[in-house]
C-alpha cells in the first residue's frame, strides 16, 4: 500500500478512536468544536504554510510530513 494511503488510513483510525469514547455525546458537535478551536473548516487544506494549526493534534511524525510538504491534509 502506498504511503499516502497508509497515512490516510492511520489518520481515520486515530480520529475514530478519538471519537469512540464520545459516541453518545454527538460526534458532529465534538468535531465542530475541535475545528473551531483549531481555526479550520471543511474544505481547508493543511500544508507546509499552515501546518502549525494542527501540530498539537497530530502525531509528531505526521506533523513533520505536513511541515516538510510531503503530505497535505484535506479537511
Amino acid at each position: 500500500m502506498e504511503r499516502k494511503s497508509l497515512v490516510r488510513l492511520w489518520l481515520l483510525a486515530a480520529i475514530a478512536v478519538g471519537f469512540a469514547g464520545n459516541v453518545n455525546a454527538g460526534w458532529k458537535e465534538d468535531q465542530a468544536a475541535l475545528f473551531q478551536q483549531l481555526q479550520i473548516k471543511p474544505g481547508d487544506k493543511i500544508d507546509a504554510a499552515n501546518w502549525e494549526k494542527v501540530k498539537d493534534v497530530l502525531p509528531p511524525s505526521m506533523a513533520n510530513w505536513v511541515k516538510k510538504g510531503d503530505f497535505i491534509l484535506d479537511i
